[in-house]
C-alpha cells in the first residue's frame, strides 16, 4: 500500500476504503450494516493498518452526514491516546499530529446534513482470464495483452492486464502466445526492491472485446508465472504501457525482442555448443561440458542448486528467472548503474556502491558489449538445471539456451572474448573472479576442451 502525504486520505489504504463506504451507502447499504462487515474484516484491530483505517472510516462518515456514534466514540479516544503517531517517522510525525487534531475537532462538531449519493455505473468486463488483446502502436506495430486476471469489487469488474514479450505486425498463433513470457517492468519495484512484472489495470478504456484502437484475437491458456510478481498500474492509456517498457531499454541500445525460441531442436553438435556457453561453471563444478547430466544424484543436486542460489523450486519460477536472465540480466544492471538515476540508486547499500565503482572503471567494455556472457553463460547453466530438476522439458531448455546464444553471438566473435567478458561479469556482480579466470584458461588451454573443437559461431 503506498503512502504519500500524513492526510488522512493520502494513502492507497485510506483512499479505496472512503471510495468501498461511499458506493456502499450510494447502493442503499445500511451504516451499520457498512460498519460490521468492516469490522469483521478485522482491519480495524490490525496494529498498524486499524488506526489510520479507523480515522478514515470515521471522517468519511462524518462527511457524508451519517455517523456511526459507536465507531466515532471510538475514533475520538483512539485520537485522544495520541492516534497512530507511533506509527510515523521522526520528520512526518508534527505534521501528522495536526492532522489528527484538524480530525478530533471535526468529530466533536455536528454532522452535516445527509449528501445525496448517487449509485455509480458499474463497469463490467466482457473479457476473461486468458483473453489475449492486440494493441495498436504507432508505425504500423501491435503490442499483446493478456489478462490475468478479473478484479470484481464494488465498482465492478475490471481486467488486470500484462504486456507480453512481442512486438509486431501480425499477432503469433494461439500457441506462441501461450508459450511468450510476460515484458518485465524493470523500473517497478516492490517494498523490498524485488523486480515485478508491470501489470495494467483498466479503469475504464478496455472492458469490452473489440474498440477503438485493440481487438480481441485470441484465448490462450495463462502461462504459469508467479501472480506475487506482478505490480499494478492504472493506466488510463494502455498505449503507454508497451510505450515504457520498451523506454526502460531504448537509451542503453536493447532492441525489444522475444526473449526466447518456446521451442527448439538442435543437432548434436548444436547442443555441444549451447552447453558449452556455460562451459566455465560447469567445469568450476565439475560438470560434463557438452552433456545433460541425468540420473536422481544430478536432479537432487540441481534442485539443490537452484533453490539455494536462484530461489527457484517450481516451474513458474524457472521459467520467471530463465525470462528475468534473457530480458535483463546484470547486463542491464550495469547498464543502468552508469546512468544518474541508476548510480543514484546504487548508494544505498555496500555492495551496491561495490559494483558501482567497478561498473564505473569498466563502463567503456559495459557500453560496448553489456557482459552479455555473464547473463549467457547463467542462461544455459540455469536452463540445464531446471531441465535436470524436471521444471521445464528439453525443448524449452534448447529454446531458451538458443536465446542465449544468439545474444553471445552478436556480441563476441569467439569463446576467448566471451570468457573475458564473463569474468568482468562475474568480479562484478560477485566481487571475485579468480577461479573463473583459471577455469576459462584452462578450457582456452586444454586440446580436448570443446571450446577448442567448437566454434561460437
Amino acid at each position: 500500500m503506498g503512502t504519500w502525504g500524513v492526510g488522512v486520505f493520502e494513502s492507497d489504504l485510506t483512499e479505496d476504503l472512503r471510495a468501498e463506504v461511499t458506493a456502499k451507502l450510494a447502493d442503499g447499504t445500511p451504516v451499520d450494516n457498512v460498519v460490521r462487515a468492516i469490522i469483521r474484516s478485522k482491519v480495524l484491530d490490525d496494529p498498524d493498518d486499524g488506526p489510520p483505517s479507523l480515522f478514515a472510516l470515521a471522517e468519511t462518515l462524518h462527511d457524508l452526514g451519517r455517523p456511526h456514534e459507536a465507531l466515532a466514540a471510538r475514533a475520538r479516544k483512539a485520537l485522544a491516546n495520541g492516534g497512530d503517531l507511533s506509527l510515523w517517522s521522526k520528520a512526518d510525525k508534527k505534521a501528522r499530529a495536526a492532522e489528527l487534531e484538524r480530525l478530533k475537532k471535526k468529530l466533536d462538531r455536528p454532522a452535516p446534513r445527509p449528501k445525496k449519493l448517487v449509485p455509480e455505473r458499474r463497469a463490467e468486463c466482457e473479457l476473461e482470464v486468458g483473453d489475449v488483446i492486440a494493441l495498436d502502436l504507432p508505425k504500423r506495430r501491435r503490442a499483446a495483452l493478456v489478462v490475468a486476471e478479473v478484479e470484481r469489487s464494488q465498482r465492478g469488474s475490471f481486467p488486470v492486464l500484462v504486456l507480453l514479450d512481442w512486438l509486431g505486425d501480425k499477432v503469433p498463433s494461439p500457441a506462441t502466445l501461450a508459450e511468450l513470457p510476460p515484458r518485465l517492468g524493470w523500473r517497478r519495484y516492490d517494498e523490498l526492491g524485488d523486480e515485478r512484472c508491470l501489470a495494467a489495470f483498466a479503469v475504464t478504456d478496455l472492458l469490452t472485446r473489440k474498440g477503438n484502437g485493440y481487438s480481441h484475437v485470441a484465448h490462450i491458456r495463462l502461462p504459469p508465472w508467479p501472480k506475487d510478481k506482478l505490480t499494478g498500474e492504472t493506466y488510463l492509456d494502455l498505449k503507454q504501457l508497451p510505450r515504457e517498457a520498451a523506454a526502460d531499454l531504448e537509451p542503453f541500445g536493447y532492441a525489444w525482442r522475444p526473449s526466447f525460441e518456446p521451442r527448439f531442436s538442435p543437432n548434436a553438435r548444436d547442443r555441444q555448443v549451447l552447453l558449452s556457453l556455460g562451459a566455465i561453471l560447469r567445469h568450476q563444478n565439475d560438470e560434463p561440458l557438452t552433456e545433460l547430466a541425468k540420473g536422481n544424484a544430478a536432479k537432487r543436486d540441481a534442485k539443490e542448486i537452484l533453490g539455494d542460489a536462484w530461489d527457484v523450486t517450481d516451474r513458474p519460477s524457472a521459467l520467471w528467472t530463465l525470462w528475468e536472465l534473457l530480458q535483463y540480466g546484470a547486463s542491464f544492471t550495469a547498464f543502468r548503474m552508469l546512468t544518474p538515476a541508476g548510480a543514484k540508486e546504487a548508494q544505498s547499500e555496500a555492495h551496491q556502491r561495490r559494483r558501482l565503482a567497478f561498473a564505473r572503471k569498466h563502463a567503456a567494455t559495459i557500453r560496448r558489449r553489456s557482459l552479455t556472457a555473464w547473463d549467457a553463460a547463467r542462461a544455459s547453466n540455469v536452463a540445464s538445471w531446471c531441465h535436470t530438476a524436471g521444471y521445464i522439458t528439453e525443448p524449452e531448455l534448447w529454446g531458451f539456451a538458443a536465446a542465449a546464444r544468439a545474444r553471445a553471438r552478436a556480441a563476441y566473435g569467439s569463446w576467448r572474448e566471451l570468457a573475458a567478458d564473463y569474468c568482468m561479469g562475474r568480479e562484478l556482480w560477485m566481487g571475485d573472479a579468480e577461479e573463473a579466470r583459471e577455469a576459462a584458461d584452462e578450457l582456452l588451454a586444454d586440446p580436448e576442451s570443446p571450446w577448442r573443437s567448437l566454434a561460437l559461431r
